[in-house]
């Protein structure tokens, strides 16, 4: 059998760019004499003793040594508009007095004695911040950083329900931990590592690159987007995922919560369709589970119209983490949960030595008071729209520009191709990242379209040919070896990924043992940073072939009694070898109907990880385990059609 495969074609866009340079505005603050270690020191002392993961985002770093409300200044005494606030963490502008005040106060009263004894600086703090909350929201966990605020509220969230599984929108990020790297579902966040079981992610209601795209609380709309009165009708079709997830994939009575960021930020400003949150709320809790609003981004009025982003949706969660914000760069955070969900920590001793020290209260405590009295809320919201109205205005002149999106000062823009909603390429990603802060103005990026890196640890000669497709041809170059890569080595069945590592063209990638092997006609330094770009219309040919073969594959054997012996993915056929002579036309015909059916309903597609000694895996899983395989076992599931053991790429529905 042979499924063919339609193949697009793009025309090159030709753009052009203003040459003339913006300033940014004049400001009569000037900063203190720079009389730190030299940029070249710096450099140097980066190379040798901070650690990789770490990596310049631009090609020429800033070294920055002093702030003054929205500036930054560099070691040259160069101004910088900072739009970025320090990853959305800046609430009340750089070095603010009162809080700088009340931390020098407080240091020269008492810095720290651990939340097992009294201060009178926590109990003014909490007693402020709850009063910000609806509900029962009345008690606080003060902590040290979204991630652990995260970890606590999934423990809370537990210890209340007594059920072990939890849920998170996809492109998530909720913290960078061995815990929560289950709970974040950003790739680029993921290691290759096994992470606790029981995490899951929905799939996400995207307005903008969602199947069914939708409406959303914001001044600027998808273009052709609905436009409901009231909740989105796109809401509904997305909980319908929700609840396919909770139906197909977590054991009856087992949902302990859902998490759900407000606007998902580090993917890129992402808003939900009108109503979504609320009902998706309502589904979680007829399922025996809580909603926990990750609001370290979207919280203290940044949103403009309520002081907590999930206000905007109309719902009451059953915990709230928060971060950022809270301490205007202070580290602390805080989980703020009803009586009755804390009384479940109760069983167990609890404290934290740094969460609600006196500093952080003090500091915690000023910030609130600067945003009530200087009407920052207000501000995010009349400033807010007046930004989001200039973006739209330069999207109708510039189609480089995909969606503009957002609420209050938490803002965000998507380039793409001109007339596509393909992501414009890293490389002039990149290049408008670096323009911008040589203009003085400081962005952040995010989304999953954004850029990979990683460090070549080897790079050798090699002669071994290439396979494209079945076709061997004569090779002589490199194989790079990265710490990590998201270039997906040939194997399954499936061909590998082609891209670039910075601008060195990858033209394969092969499995040898547990490394990828990156094939290159240049040879990289071993010590490299690269920036790793995916050919993304190669990779997701490939995805939507791959689960395209799962699924035919599970109804041919569950439904014919045709089991699939073999797969194989070309450039314009994609065969499936079957465990028979001959296949009926009545039978070829009604599975055809079944998959278009099935595909129609936008199957949610999922990965589970298992031990390879869990007594759930079977044959069927698995379809035998190879030799080499390790501890983990990776399966993809389709609903309640297939699951199956796999290591290649694949769609989030079908």
């Amino acid at each position: 059998m042979a499924d063919k495969v339609a193949k697009l074609s793009y025309k090159t866009l030709a753009r052009s760019y203003s040459t003339k340079v913006p300033t940014i505005p004049k400001s009569d603050f000037k900063p203190k004499q720079y009389a730190g270690p030299s940029f070249q020191k710096t450099e140097a002392l980066k190379s040798d003793h901070i650690p990789p993961a770490v990596y310049n985002i631009y090609k020429k770093p800033v070294l920055l040594h002093q702030g003054h409300k929205q500036w930054l200044f560099d070691h040259e005494g160069r101004r910088y508009l900072d739009l970025f606030g320090g990853i959305v963490t800046v609430s009340v502008g750089h070095c603010h007095p009162k809080v700088v005040g009340a931390l020098q106060e407080q240091i020269n009263s008492l810095w720290h004695c651990t939340n097992i004894y009294r201060h009178p600086k926590i109990y003014e703090y909490v007693e402020q911040l709850v009063a910000k909350f609806p509900g029962d929201l009345k008690v606080v966990y003060l902590v040290n950083s979204g991630t652990e605020a995260n970890d606590l509220a999934t423990l809370l969230a537990k210890a209340y329900t007594g059920n072990l599984d939890v849920v998170s929108l996809q492109s998530s990020y909720h913290g960078y931990s061995s815990a929560l790297m289950g709970l974040t579902a950003t790739q680029s966040y993921r290691m290759k590592l096994p992470v606790p079981p029981g995490f899951y992610h929905t799939m996400l209601p995207d307005p903008f690159r969602g199947i069914w795209g939708g409406c959303r609380d914001s001044l600027s709309q998808v273009p052709g987007a609905c436009s409901c009165p009231g909740d989105c009708v796109t809401a509904d079709k997305y909980v319908h995922q929700l609840s396919e997830l909770l139906e197909n994939s977590i054991p009856k009575g087992r949902l302990a919560a859902l998490f759900a960021e407000s606007i998902q930020g580090v993917n890129g400003t992402v808003q939900f369709p009108k109503g979504y949150l609320k009902k998706a709320h309502e589904l979680v809790k007829k399922y025996g589970g809580l909603y926990v609003a990750d609001e370290v981004q979207t919280g203290f009025g940044r949103t403009g119209d309520k002081f907590w982003g999930f206000e905007n949706h109309d719902v009451i969660p059953d915990i709230v983490t928060m971060a950022k914000g809270i301490g205007n760069g202070f580290p602390m955070a805080a989980v703020v949960t009803t009586k009755e969900i804390a009384a479940a920590h109760a069983g167990t001793t609890y404290f934290n030595t740094f969460g609600g020290n006196p500093m952080a209260s003090a500091v915690g405590k000023a910030v609130l008071d600067v945003i009530e009295e200087e009407g920052l809320q207000n501000n995010c919201k009349v400033i807010g729209k007046y930004f989001i109205e200039q973006l739209m205005q330069l999207q109708k002149v510039h189609p480089i520009i995909g969606d503009v999106r957002g609420k209050g000062l938490m803002l965000g823009i998507e380039f793409v191709e001109p007339g596509t909603k393909v992501p414009l390429p890293v490389s002039e990603m990149n290049a408008i990242h670096e323009d911008m802060k040589d203009m003085g103005v400081l962005i952040g990026r995010g989304g999953r379209w954004s850029n990979f890196t990683s460090k070549v640890i080897k790079c050798e000669p090699t002669t071994e040919p290439l396979v494209e497709y079945g076709k061997t041809s004569q090779f002589q170059g490199y194989q790079v070896t990265l710490e990590n890569t998201i270039l997906f080595p040939a194997g399954g069945g499936q061909p590998h990924d082609v891209g670039r590592l910075n601008n060195i063209e990858v033209v394969q990638v092969l499995r040898k043992g547990d490394e990828a092997l990156h094939f290159t006609r240049e040879p990289i330094e071993v010590g490299t940073v690269v920036e790793q770009e995916i050919n993304w219309d190669r990779r997701f040919d490939h995805m939507q072939q791959h689960s395209g073969q799962h699924l035919l594959s599970a109804i041919l054997e569950k439904e014919y009694n045709l089991p699939t012996t073999s797969w194989w993915l070309g450039l314009d056929e994609s065969y499936v070898e079957l465990d028979s002579t001959k296949v009926s036309e009545e039978v070829i015909k009604a599975a055809e109907n079944r998959c278009n059916q099935l595909i129609q309903e936008a199957i949610p597609v999922n990965v589970k990880f298992c031990k390879a000694n869990d007594p759930d895996l079977n044959e069927a899983h698995t379809r035998g385990l190879p030799k080499d395989c390790m501890e983990t076992i990776r399966i993809i599931c389709i609903g309640n059609v297939d699951e199956n053991m796999c290591c290649g790429t694949h769609v989030t529905n079908l």
